[in-house]
């Protein structure tokens, strides 16, 4: 079926390469269009379609640039010329005016911490340059891009571009490869190998989280998700793939990072070092910058900190081989409004924690009332009046806060979205409802149905008559605790409020040295054998990640219907045993994707690289070959069917209605 796919994916891009109406001719064969680097030319392909064109990246580099700037501006403006003892001692409006709040000689006596100040600044200015430098690079990129999409592509502006596919884009892309070749390394090129080049460190970071090869020497007191921070996952992606890395000047991978795993983690402790020194200033920037992007967000919008969202940790386990950015994006959007409905299906309720909660938001609603009359009627108490040292005006602030945690908290409890909104008015008390076990199993399977994700622990203990009331109630009851646990471990590691994921992120600074200097330099071993057994060799165009060639035969899981050919590590459900040492995991000659994370990036490359034919299509060609396409769908979710079960049911369904 894969190979179908391939076949058909070079087939039709001829009959779709149709230029715009408002395009220019077709180009000559006798331009030459060779790109001395291919992966980069594709990546700033890639990124061009999906900001929309050159004036979504000169905004996006424009603002990245301002606001980088100006924190680094205002940083400094706090930190180094505010006089903060003269600011904080004064109490009235007359010493104020008699202190000066600023230093009027900042660069004389200016002390230990105002000297790391200036030190740490000055080093934000050379990282700010670097960014301009780098920035410039990309422009030019883009420009040439641009040129590109509309003189060989056809697609003269951005208006056009906001309204087509990425199968179209890259379609076009593949016809424009055997008209005049970009890659002169290979004749042709079909969509999987575009996506595979594309995607070479992604589709690696995506296989080495399916396998835990970071999270498998890490201490039970570290979440997992901890090492899927920014600070940390930047350092791991440095060590892996950059600084004399995993793949040479030819994007293959050296044979020197396969046979020598300490080399890594020398690099890994090497980065933790630095990571050490660096904690004080970055932990300053990242906080400072995070204070200022949603410190106005959290006064103006009180639920906005309790909000969830996924953590990066999720990102890469739900994320699938070859799936493009912007493709997975759309994909969570639906995922996180389904988790939303999972987690206010499966809330217990909690009478005491309701009580509690109203008794609070009434009696901090109740001194926020009086303390607004006071402001309304005249605003000089608020800064005079002091209660224990505490002007009234903090207290505002304070009742203010602690309003906003308990209503948060009740909407939550009482099953209400964030912000407002109903209770339980939509099922009244479904806790007790005979068929309350089937409500959470249809939202659970809502929120598979987006995420892909479906391990062991998640599935249903009992058949769905039971689950719709045919059992008693206190089988009901364990069937309801077992979704709560589900629930619980879904809000653990992968779905977090917002204010929590800052806060991780914050800490994940801190960590960073004693993750990579301690315990990541242990899985370097096993991050070099996940990357030894699941490497494909292309002849022309590089090493890339085996599981970006959708290849079940290879590295499929034997419980979605691949060859049996396991070393006795794989369970009957395709999820490794959780005894036993790592490499119990790993076939023999091939690593098997855990989950059926293969199998199932195989549908979505399917239904993502799509055509729609429609009656009034009159290329017969163009007809067929969609019929052909169609026919392949309808054979692969024929085999999902036929060899997994429920699970493949499912997953066939899909694929048949597509």
């Amino acid at each position: 079926t894969i190979h179908l796919l391939q076949s058909i994916r070079t087939r039709r891009a001829t009959t779709m390469y149709q230029r715009l109406v408002d395009g220019p001719g077709e180009p000559t064969v006798s331009r030459w269009d060779a790109a001395p680097d291919l992966e980069r030319f594709l990546a700033s392909f890639y990124r061009y379609f999906e900001v929309k064109g050159l004036r979504g990246i000169l905004a996006i580099h424009t603002s990245h640039l301002v606001a980088l700037a100006f924190t680094i501006g205002f940083s400094f403006v706090l930190l180094f010329l505010v006089n903060w003892h003269a600011l904080l001692s004064c109490d009235s409006e007359e010493s104020c005016r008699a202190l000066p709040l600023y230093h009027t000689r900042p660069f004389q006596d200016m002390g230990l911490r105002r000297l790391g100040v200036l030190v740490c600044t000055i080093l934000f200015l050379v990282y700010w340059i670097f960014n301009v430098v780098a920035v410039y690079y990309d422009v030019c990129a883009a420009r040439d891009i641009s040129t590109y999409y509309k003189e060989r592509l056809g697609i003269v502006s951005d208006e056009s571009l906001e309204t087509m596919l990425w199968s179209e884009v890259v379609s076009r892309l593949v016809q424009q490869q055997k008209v005049s070749p970009f890659c002169i390394v290979q004749e042709e090129l079909t969509a999987l190998e575009i996506a595979n080049i594309i995607m070479r460190e992604d589709n690696f970071m995506i296989a080495l989280t399916n396998h835990h090869a970071f999270t498998s020497r890490m201490p039970a007191w570290i979440p997992p998700r901890l090492a899927y921070t920014k600070a940390v996952l930047w350092n791991l992606r440095n060590a892996i793939f950059r600084s004399a890395g995993a793949f040479d000047h030819r994007s293959r991978i050296r044979n020197e990072f396969l046979d020598r795993p300490e080399a890594l983690a020398q690099r890994l402790k090497f980065l933790g070092w630095i990571n050490l020194v660096l904690v004080p200033p970055v932990l300053i920037f990242v906080a400072i910058y995070f204070f200022m992007r949603h410190a106005e967000e959290f006064r103006s919008q009180r639920s906005s900190p309790f909000r969830r969202q996924w953590t990066d940790y999720a990102h890469w386990t739900f994320r699938e081989f070859n799936e493009l950015p912007h493709q997975f994006s759309a994909r969570m959007c639906g995922a996180q409004a389904a988790a939303e409905a999972y987690i206010r299906a499966t809330r217990p309720s909690s009478p005491v924690l309701e009580s509690v909660l109203r008794c609070v938001k009434f009696i901090a609603g109740s001194i926020l009332a009086a303390l607004l009359v006071v402001a309304l009627w005249d605003d000089t108490p608020l800064l005079f009046v002091k209660i224990q040292d505490k002007n009234l005006l903090w207290y505002l602030a304070f009742f203010g806060f602690v309003f906003a945690v308990a209503d948060s908290a009740s909407e939550e409890s009482t099953g209400g979205a964030p912000g407002g909104g109903a209770g339980r008015s939509e099922s009244g008390n479904p806790l007790h409802a005979p068929s309350a076990p089937l409500r959470m199993y249809t939202a659970l399977m809502r929120l598979v149905t987006c995420t892909h994700f479906l391990p062991p622990s998640w599935r249903s203990p009992a058949p769905l008559a039971a689950l719709a009331g045919a059992c008693s109630g206190l089988r009901r009851s364990r069937l309801c605790q077992h979704f709560r646990c589900v629930r619980q471990e879904l809000l653990r590691d992968l779905l977090v409020h917002r204010i929590q994921a800052l806060a991780e992120e914050l800490l994940g600074v801190v960590l960073s040295p004693l993750l990579l200097i301690f315990y990541l330099p242990q899985a370097a071993p096993d991050i070099v054998e996940v990357m030894r057994r699941s490497h494909h060799t292309s002849p022309c165009l590089g090493d890339w990640c085996s599981y970006g060639c959708l290849d079940p035969a290879i590295n499929g899981s034997d419980f979605y219907g691949a060859p049996c050919v396991l070393d006795g590590g794989s369970s009957s459900t395709g999820e490794p045993h959780q005894s036993g040492s790592f490499m119990h995991r790993f076939r023999e000659e091939a690593l098997a994707s855990n989950g059926g994370k293969l199998e199932k990036s195989v549908l979505t490359f399917l239904l993502n690289h799509q055509l729609i034919w429609s009656p009034g299509v009159e290329d017969d060609t163009c007809r067929n070959e969609i019929l052909e396409l169609q026919r392949s769908r309808n054979q692969l979710g024929t085999w999902l069917a036929g060899v997994a079960g429920p699970a493949g049911d499912a997953l066939g369904g899909l694929a048949h209605s597509a």
